[in-house]
Parts: structure tokens; sequence; C-alpha cells
């Protein structure tokens, strides 16, 4: 692969800088019939397009307990559209609707752009509906249940792709492990519901001290990496 004349990159070093999943969306979002423009940017653009599914598919394990990158039912096309009324029948609609667009696109000449477009269009379409129904506060089990059979249909698509296969690689931090990590956000979750926000924050500082961002969230509070992309 070509950055430009007479600077050549071998795959190989990719994976060694590179996640593959990265440089798989990277290749399919241009059209194969088009050059390949290459660059270490345009790499990390893609790894943060990638971080939104992820991101995602986490809180639909957060606020559903489904697991979609081990599994899941997507969503039946006659069964559930026909169960489905008012905003949770337009929710069913435009998801389905956007995987129509990805069969549309791909076999429009193999147009993996267009494809990898309706896939975001299909992860819009959950948050939103996450969003208007209170998903994350865990209020409205049949809300949470289509959210779950709208995240398996939308790894399912992408996996046509090679995509979601597997949870990315992040959550390695210099100097702590995961257990070191959340045990302190257990003990920082602990000080604010005490009201003791000195602590709470302190907490917070050393944790972002050890390369860890935090994000509180409806669901409780999630954690990755500084040099891992935000969504």
């Amino acid at each position: 692969m070509s950055k430009s004349v007479g600077n050549i990159r071998a795959i190989g070093d990719l994976l060694d800088e590179h996640d593959g999943q990265t440089i798989r969306a990277f290749v399919l979002s241009t059209h194969y019939r088009r050059p390949l423009d290459f660059s270490d940017a345009q790499l990390a653009n893609t790894a943060r397009s990638l971080e939104t599914f992820h991101r995602l598919f986490d809180r639909i394990r957060r606020a559903t307990g489904t697991d979609l990158y081990a599994g899941g039912a997507p969503i039946d096309p006659g069964a559930t559209a026909e169960e489905a009324t008012g905003e949770d029948a337009a929710f069913v609609k435009e998801v389905l609707g956007e995987r129509l667009r990805f069969y549309e696109a791909m076999d429009s000449d193999f147009n993996t752009a267009g494809a990898l477009a309706a896939l975001h269009g299909m992860a819009a379409a959950i948050n939103r509906h996450m969003d208007a129904r209170g998903v994350d506060a865990g209020d409205d089990e049949a809300a949470a249940k289509l959210a779950a059979a709208a995240g398996a249909t939308l790894v399912a698509t992408g996996r046509i792709l090679g995509l979601f296969e597997r949870p990315p690689a992040r959550g390695e931090v210099a100097g702590a492990d995961r257990a070191q990590i959340e045990k302190l956000i257990e003990q920082r979750a602990d000080a604010r519901k005490a009201g003791d926000y000195a602590a709470a924050d302190a907490i917070r500082d050393r944790l972002a001290g050890m390369g860890v961002v935090l994000e509180d969230t409806p669901a409780g509070t999630i954690w990755r990496p500084a040099s891992a992309p935000p969504e």
C-alpha cells in the first residue's frame, strides 16, 4: 500500500499499528474502482467511525444485557413489523429501510461506501430510539427488546462486509489492569452517592493520570483509554 511515490507501507506493518477491522473498513470506504487515498489520518478517522458502532453495542449491552458480538435475534421483518405500533413501527421501518439501502448499495457495482453509510444510518436510528424511549433507564422492556433486535440486525448486516466480528481491541492502560480501574470507578460511584464530590473528583483525576477517560451515562459510568477515539 502506497502513501505516495517511493513511500511503501506493507500490510504487515499496518497491522502492527492498527486494528485489522479498521484497515478493512478503511478499504471498504472507497469504491473499488476509485484510487485509495491512504494516510494515517484517514485510518484514524476510520477508527473513530467504527467506535460509533462499538459504543452503541456497549450501550445496548448495558441497557438490555444482550452481547451483540455473541449473537442475538435480529428484527423479523414479518412478525416484528406486524407487532410494532406507533413510534416502534416507524423505528422498525427505518431500520429495515437502512438494511434495504445496504443491499441496494452492494447490488450497485459493490458500492461498499454506500453500504457503510447505510450501517451508520441504522446506528443513528437505534440511538435515537433508545434516547426517545429511555431504554438506558431500564423502564421499558419492550423498547429495550426492540433496540437489542435492531442492534442484532445491524451486526448481522455489517458482518456481510466482515465487520463487527469481535469487540475492539481496547482497554489496555499502561500500569493498570481492568480490575483496578473498575474498582476505582466503583469507589468513585460510592463517593458520589455519599455526596463526597471532592473524593469523587480526586478519583477521576487519578484515573485521568493513569490514562483513563470516564463517561457518565444513565446506565452507569463507562471508561476507555485516553488513546482510544471518542464517539
